[in-house]
């Protein structure tokens, strides 16, 4: 968003009269209309971000595919045997290449969930 010099010198000003508190000075530049436009941009970004999901999409509970288990062997880890870190068991409940550093999910004996390298399931499962 670009300001106008006379939109920058209302902030200015608005900060001026604000004396420090930056609650204040945010509402007198709303008050002053030089928000809006802001405001706007922020709505529709938010908008967009909901549209595109999040990380918690990975997190699915569906179960391995015969690919999955294909591509985990080929990778040198095996998929149905549990692995133990600490005092937790592992069991490996997803793969998910597109997550190139993380790329399988796995849930301990209580139900918490991680997510781990490939490097680090094959170094556990021995």
């Amino acid at each position: 968003m670009q300001f106008s010099d006379q939109d920058k010198a209302a902030l200015d000003n608005a900060i001026l009269h604000a004396n420090g508190d930056m609650r204040k000075a945010v509402e007198l530049a709303f008050e002053a209309g030089l928000l809006e436009g802001a405001m706007r941009a922020a709505r529709s970004i938010a908008a967009a971000s909901q549209q595109q999901g999040n990380d918690q999409d990975d997190d699915r509970d569906t179960p391995l595919t015969s690919s999955d288990r294909a591509a985990l062997q080929r990778l040198g880890v095996d998929p149905d045997k549990k692995f133990r870190i600490r005092n937790s068991l592992f069991t490996i409940t997803g793969y998910k290449a597109s997550r190139w550093k993380y790329p399988i999910s796995a849930q301990t004996q209580n139900g918490t969930k991680y997510k781990f390298t490939v490097d680090q399931v094959k170094l556990h499962q021995k």
